[in-house]
């Protein structure tokens, strides 16, 4: 399974596709895919920080120890 890190290269090079697929498309279509990428880019920032929060509870947790 992929880091979070690996999953945002992910997503750049998948943003630098979309944008050279875009012009060939419908303006229904690229106004679709952009929102297909953004809400990727939205999920994988959510679950980073969801992780970064759980990493920082448990670090408190064994500090307060």
């Amino acid at each position: 399974m992929k880091g979070a890190s690996e999953k945002q290269s992910d997503l750049i090079v998948l943003t630098q596709e979309c944008d050279t697929i875009v012009p060939q498309l419908s303006p229904e279509g690229a106004a679709n895919l952009r929102c297909q990428v953004m809400d990727l880019k939205s999920r994988v920032s959510q679950l980073s920080d969801a992780a970064r929060h759980q990493i920082n509870s448990v670090s408190d947790a064994i500090v307060q120890r």
